[in-house]
């Protein structure tokens, strides 16, 4: 994972920054092989990115890391709405 600080808060006292943690190349190549497109735009779902937000660097930082200890896991074979959605993709080209 790499993170990144956002400068918003930069001089203001009342706005957070935030830390966004990016998952590995293989675990996005995971990400969007083994999920369908409804299971990504789910909020309550498997996030690809993880967001902390905080006052300083550090806040942001650990606030991202209790965020990672709740994400869910990616599933590392194709789930069975995303193999639904392929057939279904596969019939319409067959049709």
């Amino acid at each position: 994972m790499s993170a990144d600080f956002s400068v918003q808060a930069m001089g203001n006292e009342f706005k957070t920054g935030t830390v966004t943690f990016v998952r590995s190349p293989e675990q996005r190549q995971m990400w969007h092989n083994n999920l369908s497109d409804e299971e990504k735009d789910d909020s309550e779902g498997v996030e690809l990115y993880i967001v902390g937000h905080g006052f300083t660097f550090d806040e942001a930082f650990e606030n991202a890391q209790i965020a990672c200890v709740r994400a869910k896991s990616i599933p590392n074979q194709p789930t069975e709405a995303r193999k639904k959605e392929d057939e279904e993709k596969a019939k319409k080209w067959n049709d």
